[in-house]
């Protein structure tokens, strides 16, 4: 089904897909391939059952929520009360006997609860009007319900907010419209409002304005965009390696290939250069955006966490490495360290969304697992650019016993991860 997928033939890939949900009905990532699938075919609806269903059975799937909030977000974009009653009546009404296993399987009381979670979760992610529909559901489910009454009036009042927010850029732009950071903001806010289309035009005015002709040529198409206002940065640091032969790049984190794609058209530009890309789930635009470059046969794809990955790869390989994955503390710690005996001596590390804080993860500021490892590795490094993104240079190896005394130490925290996080905790309050 995978590989169908990926070579767009979708009614067999729809096909395979269910023949693995008979074999294996809780394997949450057939739900959500479906669901990517859906989505390319205009299926709203089915795309939406698909998601809800890979929630049910992994909640913790940040690209799904994304998927989820943008097609709800979507859907209610002419009229937000209509796509709640829509959604509301489409959702309670759907049969069980569907195409799809669906989660109205849950007892009614299980399913209030559900939808609250996923309402609350979408809300705290800016898809404020995917909010309100599935707190209106749980609603229906336990009426009067007082927190999920409070979680619907905070939507709406937040849905309100952000569209007068996306006017306001709308209105600032054509009186700086060289401002490519307005745009970039715009382009972002847009989409995870479900203005796909829209997003997409500023985009490419930011392409324009940063000069990536490129992205332009090769009409890359991207709904998100955190890249573009570190270029200047990253071209200044990368220069060395700019058209070099052989140049080994690690990226964790890929997401759409942004970063994988400026790399390849302005920095991996010799033929025998290649980079390493590791994610826990390529987005589909990851591949159309690489078969667009012309590069994939230069780019290496590993699937997974990186904690796990990054265990599997050649020690001092690679010439520079990119660490753009979880924001929080831990993984941003770990990624670091188990990247650090991967690069080359005189190889560049580089840390995206430094200052990155979460209001929802408190005492997990991406700073405190850098800073972290900064201060254990005192001596081999030095730091080279420090504001939004962080990149250092690794001035030599340690020793091997010591490197294998640190990997030894981080495994036996790390499998207790909850003992680390609050060792980190501490670290902030007290430094």
């Amino acid at each position: 089904a995978d590989t169908l997928r990926k070579q767009r033939k979708f009614s067999e890939a729809i096909e395979a897909y269910f023949q693995a949900l008979e074999l294996q009905p809780s394997f949450y990532l057939s739900y959500c391939y479906l669901g990517d699938i859906f989505v390319l075919q205009n299926r709203n609806e089915d795309a939406v059952a698909a998601y809800l269903n890979t929630l049910k059975y992994q909640m913790d799937q940040p690209f799904v929520w994304d998927r989820l909030g943008r097609i709800l977000t979507q859907d209610t974009q002419s009229n937000l009360e209509a796509g709640i009653d829509r959604y509301c009546q489409l959702l309670a009404t759907r049969s069980s006997g569907s195409s799809l296993p669906t989660w109205q399987q849950f007892p009614e009381s299980n399913r209030a609860e559900f939808y609250g979670q996923l309402a609350d979760r979408l809300n705290r992610r800016g898809q404020h009007s995917g909010a309100a529909i599935l707190y209106r559901m749980a609603l229906i489910l336990s009426p009067g319900d007082a927190q999920l009454t409070e979680g619907l009036n905070k939507a709406l009042l937040k849905h309100r907010q952000i569209q007068a927010q996306i006017d306001r850029y709308r209105q600032a732009i054509p009186s700086d419209p060289q401002n490519s950071q307005l745009q970039v903001q715009l382009a972002n806010l847009l989409a995870n409002q479900g203005y796909i289309e829209e997003s997409k035009t500023h985009h490419r005015r930011v392409f324009e304005l940063v000069q990536w002709e490129q992205a332009l040529n090769h009409n890359y198409e991207f709904t998100s965009n955190w890249l573009t206002n570190n270029l200047p940065h990253c071209q200044q640091h990368l220069q060395p390696w700019i058209e070099q032969p052989g140049v080994q790049a690690l990226e964790i984190g890929s997401y759409q290939g942004m970063s994988t794609c400026w790399l390849l058209d302005r920095v991996l530009t010799h033929s025998s250069s290649r980079i390493t890309c590791i994610d826990l789930y390529f987005q589909d635009e990851f591949y159309t955006n690489l078969d667009k470059a012309r590069a994939g046969d230069r780019v290496i794809q590993l699937t997974g966490k990186s904690v796990n990955v990054l265990r599997s790869l050649p020690s001092q390989a690679y010439d520079f490495i990119y660490i753009d994955g979880s924001h929080l503390a831990l993984d941003a710690f770990s990624d670091a360290l188990l990247s650090w005996p991967l690069l080359k001596v005189g190889g560049l590390l580089m840390f995206d969304d430094y200052k990155f804080t979460d209001v929802n993860n408190p005492f997990e500021d991406t700073q405190i697992g850098i800073d972290s490892f900064i201060e254990l590795f005192a001596g081999q490094i030095e730091i080279i650019y420090k504001q939004y993104q962080l990149f250092l240079t690794k001035l030599e190896e340690k020793p091997e016993t010591e490197m294998n005394r640190i990997r030894h130490h981080f495994d036996r925290q790390f499998n207790n991860s909850l003992h680390l996080k609050n060792a980190i905790a501490s670290y902030q309050l007290y430094r």
